[in-house]
């Protein structure tokens, strides 16, 4: 682990109980790696502590997305009862989404307004509406979060994995990840090789696609 990391890594977690039959804690992590004694933000994590004796250790789940909550998916029972009887189950919302430094780029008039947009514009004028709503989402995501905007992404949410495994004490990573998230486990086994216990990559997406392709394929 870099140095700079060590605090993060050595974290002591205050777990407290949250929805009843859950626990929660939020988690330290730089905002920019390239700059770890800078800015720190929370990530917010949920477990559901595992049912059985013969405890085997966390199991970190994502849903994809991307943009997803992961302490939400947990609260859906994404797994089976033999796995949770050997896994604490564990989700966190990624960095700019629900609890976790959210991104916030409309206030709810304007989110209303976006939302009614035709998605899928039959003439020149829904067409030009689709851009002009467009642009002026992506304005105001840079004038609301702007600071957060260069820290999110696929690689910064892979590195925060890896501190929110060490926080929990496991020595490697268990980590089912769907749809999107199957990109986050992957690119954290090309990050951490040495620190993978057992990844399932649920519906698993193809990184090398265009925007474009991706959507045709969908």
């Amino acid at each position: 682990v870099d140095p700079a990391l060590a605090r993060f890594y050595s974290q002591q977690l205050a777990w407290e109980t949250c929805h009843e039959d859950f626990q929660c804690t939020p988690v330290e992590v730089p905002l920019d790696y390239d700059a770890p004694d800078g800015e720190v933000i929370e990530l917010a994590m949920l477990r559901q502590p595992a049912g059985g004796g013969d405890r085997l250790g966390s199991l970190l789940v994502n849903p994809g997305g991307p943009g997803a909550s992961g302490t939400a998916y947990v609260r859906t029972g994404p797994v089976n009862d033999d796995v949770t009887e050997r896994f604490d189950i564990v989700g966190f919302d990624p960095r700019g989404v629900g609890e976790s430094a959210p991104i916030d780029c409309l206030d709810d008039a304007a989110l209303d307004d976006f939302v009614e947009t035709d998605g899928s514009p039959d003439d020149a004028t829904e067409i030009t509406q689709l851009q002009e709503q467009t642009a002026a989402f992506v304005s105001s995501c840079a004038d609301r979060s702007g600071e957060m905007i260069p820290h999110v992404g696929t690689v910064n949410v892979a590195r925060d994995l890896d501190i929110l495994r060490a926080a929990l004490g496991d020595e490697v990573l268990y980590y089912r990840g769907a749809s999107y998230g199957t990109d986050i486990g992957a690119e954290y086994a090309e990050l951490f090789p040495d620190r993978v216990g057992r990844l399932v990559l649920d519906g698993a997406i193809d990184p090398t696609l265009t925007g474009e392709e991706f959507a045709l394929g969908q």
